[in-house]
């Protein structure tokens, strides 16, 4: 099922791969690798062999894993067969042609236009919320550390309008965007700006906190119809061998789509590529072979805000004569950006047989207004590859030197991860002669990473010198650890990447990679060829910073000498009988009184029991919607059955029977989220369904 095509979209997204740098690059074109010796407590060498990969990324080998994890976190929405979205006509069609110029921006307006859904599926309400993919696409072709524009083989300069999504989220993660269409229109011919031409006059307008990159799913097209499904292709090997290019098959593709639908519902859309023929709406292709018989990549950029399972083109999908007919029905239904005279009024149909529409899928996850003063950084192109010892544990750092002389509370550390992993978080302000950390004092433990970037709030940890230090243990169960970096490689968009001097550094307790704050450690020096992939968001205190010491050289963290932060602990909230995650305590039984309910948790401050308003609660029963107070920690509370948290008179039964109907037929602005979705779900297998409904109607005639 191979195909020639001409009358391709000029848009172009870079040739490689959101999690790969090029296929063909290998750790050797690393620029000037080398580690420190380290040596153990005798002297003897620990001999902890290090390496970069920069081959594609083990994100796209781990789905089944990627699967396991998103089942235990059970969406908060019911997934239909069909969804398009109720704020669609609200989203704003754009056109990357400007004066008869295509400008190849496509990946631009896709991620700009994501933080638009976002905000419409969120009920963001904002006067202005259309973002300008101009000066993303700018920013990423003006972002090397000298200031200056920098061609290399991609042509990579503000006239080209090249770029990829790994470009846009460290964009959006980094503070830099997105900023008002208004402030910088990107219907205008493109030109060539100085750095400085970034500076908007209303400043960027959302912290992108975290996102996820999907796993890749490559199609192969059996003799007889059928699909089968796999982790990885290898483009390199041509055509005519294509069946050898497969390899790690998949049996999971339906829960798999289903993770991408719930990011959908849940956060408004998911960034994706496809191979583009131009005035095809109805988009289905097989890999395409070109003239030399390599394997095209994909070409173009748009964004997914819905499905329909049961979709089949009436003309079975032929745009040009040669292409084939639909294999199977369904489609997701994306956003294009060629105006809205074009296509079905600016949106496409992608068939989900379609070779190329999953190998590359991006999903923002959390999103908020700019919250931050300064947000301390290294990797500006973003992540490329991974380090690796071979071992379960790898813990990396970066150091940051303050741009303030005011002291800051440290509120937030991000990590960038190219797979499912686990990570501890530490931090420090004392460093030894030579400059390096020591005395790190762990602050978070076993934090769930995705593939992309996960956000850590941290509780106003302050920081008083003019330097400090973030480290991260990856941990990986029944694998390999990796730290993600961002590394100079050869003939792709990190050509120019330098890594910061004297800022990042492997750090180790033994042989065996482990890393234990309160004994001797020793540094794997990884400069000059990468920057890892942590992030520290402060916010400014107003105090001045108080002069950075020289502590001791050595690096055995002493009890009288260890930093004492000025923290706040973290609210937790235990149960062995109920729920608690993401803010909710779920499964509570009908019936439960609030004295019942107290004795079944367990939380490590003071607390009340409040109700929608706030208000300490005076009834007996517990209600949905009903919350934990701790401080200014809310956590809202779920009650199997009571969907309208009213009780469960004869009333609110009748009233719950109506919500379960309106959201099980998929009623517009009837759908259930949250505390109420947890409430339907009677059964506990994570949706709502007629089956529920016949349990809320037993418990009603009850």
């Amino acid at each position: 099922m191979n195909f020639k095509k001409t009358k391709l979209i000029s848009c172009i997204l870079a040739g490689v791969l959101i999690f790969t740098v090029n296929s063909s690059v290998r750790a050797n074109e690393v620029a000037d690798l080398h580690f420190e010796p380290t040596i153990d407590d005798e002297g003897n060498p620990l001999r902890v062999q290090y390496e970069f990969t920069t081959e594609k990324s083990p994100a796209t080998k781990t789905i089944g894993e990627f699967l396991g994890k998103i089942a235990q976190n059970n969406s908060d929405l019911a997934i239909g067969s069909s969804y398009i979205p109720t704020f669609k006509n609200e989203l704003t069609v754009r056109n990357q042609v400007i004066n008869g110029t295509d400008t190849n921006e496509c990946w631009a307006y896709a991620f700009t236009s994501a933080f638009q859904a976002y905000n419409k599926v969120k009920n963001v309400s904002e006067k202005n919320d259309l973002y300008s993919s101009r000066h993303l696409s700018q920013w990423a072709n003006n972002i090397f550390k000298d200031g200056t524009i920098t061609q290399n083989r991609y042509k990579r300069d503000a006239l080209t309008g090249y770029g990829n999504y790994m470009m846009a989220t460290t964009y959006a993660t980094t503070g830099n965007g997105p900023v008002l269409e208004s402030d910088f229109p990107s219907n205008v011919p493109q030109a060539r700006i100085n750095v400085s031409d970034l500076n908007t006059t209303h400043g960027p307008q959302k912290e992108l906190n975290s996102y996820i990159n999907y796993p890749s799913v490559f199609k192969k097209y059996e003799s007889d119809g059928s699909i089968s499904y796999y982790n990885n292709f290898d483009y390199n090997i041509t055509a005519s061998n294509i069946s050898s290019a497969y390899s790690e098959n998949i049996d999971s593709i339906t829960s798999f789509r289903n993770t991408i639908k719930q990011q959908i519902r849940n956060n408004g859309s998911v960034a994706a590529c496809i191979y583009a023929i131009a005035n095809d709406k109805d988009v289905f292709l097989g890999p395409i072979e070109d003239y030399d018989g390599d394997i095209e990549k994909y070409n173009h950029g748009v964004l997914i805000v819905g499905w329909d399972d049961d979709y089949m083109p009436q003309d079975g999908g032929s745009a040009m004569s040669g292409d084939p007919a639909w294999l199977h029905k369904g489609a997701y239904i994306a956003l294009n950006s060629y105006g809205s005279d074009n296509y079905y009024d600016g949106y496409i149909y992608i068939s989900y047989d379609d070779f190329y529409v999953e190998q590359t899928l991006v999903g923002i996850t959390d999103v908020s207004k700019n919250k931050y003063d300064n947000i301390y950084f290294h990797d500006e192109l973003g992540c490329n590859a991974d380090l690796k010892n071979g071992k379960s544990e790898l813990t990396v750092t970066n150091i940051f030197n303050r741009t303030t002389s005011d002291s800051e509370d440290l509120k937030q550390v991000s990590v960038v991860s190219n797979e499912n992993q686990t990570a501890d978080i530490y931090y420090t302000e004392n460093f030894n002669t030579e400059g390096k950390p020591i005395n790190f004092k762990q602050i978070k433990s076993n934090i769930s990473l995705n593939p992309g970037t996960t956000a850590v709030d941290i509780s106003n940890i302050a920081l008083t010198k003019n330097k400090f230090a973030i480290g991260v243990t990856f941990k990986k169960q029944n694998g390999q650890a990796k730290a993600a970096a961002e590394v100079r490689a050869s003939n792709t968009f990190w050509e120019y990447a330098t890594a910061t001097a004297n800022a990042s550094y492997s750090i180790q307790t033994d042989s065996t990679g482990a890393f234990d704050s309160t004994k001797t450690y020793y540094y794997g020096d990884i400069q000059p060829a990468a920057d890892f992939g942590i992030k520290a968001y402060t916010k400014k205190t107003g105090s001045p910073i108080t002069p950075d010491p020289t502590t001791s050289p050595t690096t055995t963290p002493s009890p009288t000498t260890s930093p004492s932060p000025t923290t706040t602990p973290d609210t937790v909230i235990t149960s062995n009988t109920y729920t608690v995650k993401n803010k909710m305590i779920t499964r509570v039984p009908k019936g439960t009184t609030v004295s019942q309910f107290k004795s079944k948790i367990s939380v490590n401050k003071a607390y009340t029991i409040v109700d929608k308003n706030g208000n300490t609660v005076t009834t007996t029963l517990m209600r949905t919607g009903y919350k934990v107070k701790v401080g200014n920690d809310l956590y809202e509370i779920s009650v199997i059955s009571d969907i309208s948290g009213s009780g469960g008179n004869s009333y609110s039964r009748a009233l719950d029977l109506a919500k379960m109907r309106a959201h099980i037929v998929e009623r517009k602005g009837s759908i259930l989220t949250g505390v109420q979705f947890d409430a339907a779900d009677i059964s506990g297998d994570g949706k709502v369904s007629v089956i529920d409904l016949a349990k809320l109607r037993a418990l009603s005639v009850e």
